[in-house]
């Protein structure tokens, strides 16, 4: 069984590093104009703003302009134009703002991890992965941080991506077949409580096994939600997908990312899950 899921992941670890580098390559595309639009933008912002600035002095110098400049203004719609152009112009500048970090996010995503670990941001790793899922959410599923402060960690961040992507996925689409699920019944929906994703970082101290070594620190990632919860059943259906001993045909998600935990990060991956209350993921990785 060891042998088959050892062949199965370094298989699956071929894909996902032919995968990234595909992607990683379209991203880089799409980010050198990007690039060229950003770059640009204050030029044209400050050069617009100039030439309004001369205008107005033609005006001020000139007050009794000739009848074809006021045909000309009244067609182009001046007024509206000067008021109108600062607006557009911030409006291409929040929107190449937003697809550069949505590139930029990708590209982490997709990175490709070398040998040894190194250290990763894991709020700027999280906050990446909800980019990228933000289209899933359709503004329906609310999502609150609780970030502590925390020091880098040394990991693999193509392989910590993953377990944050295969975690929230799991967690929003619960949330969104309960939300359907609430719908199709037509039940009330002013008891009904709106679907919650809390993100709790923070740095922990765990006591030692041997009395005289010192307590263990680790950082916590914690992924709550409010949706309807796991059966027993199901817990114990994913407890043991988690077993190296056990040969399971499908090679779920979660269990990918408890062994990118605990085998590549020497992390522990828990989950706890109650009927009506909701279902919680617990990321411990170990600090260095």
């Amino acid at each position: 069984v060891r042998y088959e899921r050892s062949q199965a992941q370094m298989i699956q670890n071929d894909k996902m590093a032919n995968l990234g580098r595909l992607v990683d390559g379209v991203a880089h595309e799409i980010l050198d104009p990007v690039g060229f639009i950003w770059g640009n933008i204050t030029y044209v912002s400050n050069y617009s703003q100039d030439l309004l600035k001369l205008i107005a002095a033609y005006e001020k110098e000139l007050p009794s302009t000739s009848q074809v400049i006021n045909q000309v203004k009244e067609d182009i719609e001046f007024d509206f134009l000067e008021q109108d152009l600062s607006r557009s112009l911030a409006s291409i500048r929040t929107g190449a703002e937003r697809l550069k970090k949505l590139v930029t996010s990708l590209q982490n995503f997709c990175h490709i991890d070398e040998l040894y670990p190194k250290p990763v941001d894991l709020h700027a790793c999280i906050d990446s992965i909800i980019l990228l899922i933000n289209s899933r959410l359709q503004g329906e599923i609310e999502i609150v941080k609780y970030y502590g402060q925390l020091p880098p960690v040394y990991c693999f961040m193509g392989q910590l991506n993953q377990v944050l992507m295969n975690i929230f996925s799991e967690v929003v689409d619960t949330l969104l077949n309960e939300a359907v699920r609430q719908q199709l019944h037509l039940e009330d929906t002013k008891t009904v409580q709106k679907p919650r994703i809390e993100i709790t970082t923070e740095v922990i101290s765990q006591e030692a096994s041997n009395p005289n070594a010192p307590d263990s620190r680790w950082v916590l990632i914690r992924i709550a939600d409010n949706g309807p919860g796991m059966s027993q059943e199901l817990q114990q259906q994913i407890m043991e997908s988690f077993s190296l001993e056990t040969k399971n045909s499908k090679n779920t998600s979660l269990a990918v990312s408890y062994r990118i935990i605990t085998v590549k990060h020497g992390g522990k991956l828990n989950f706890h899950s109650q009927i009506g209350i909701g279902t919680k993921f617990e990321i411990l990785l170990p600090l260095v």
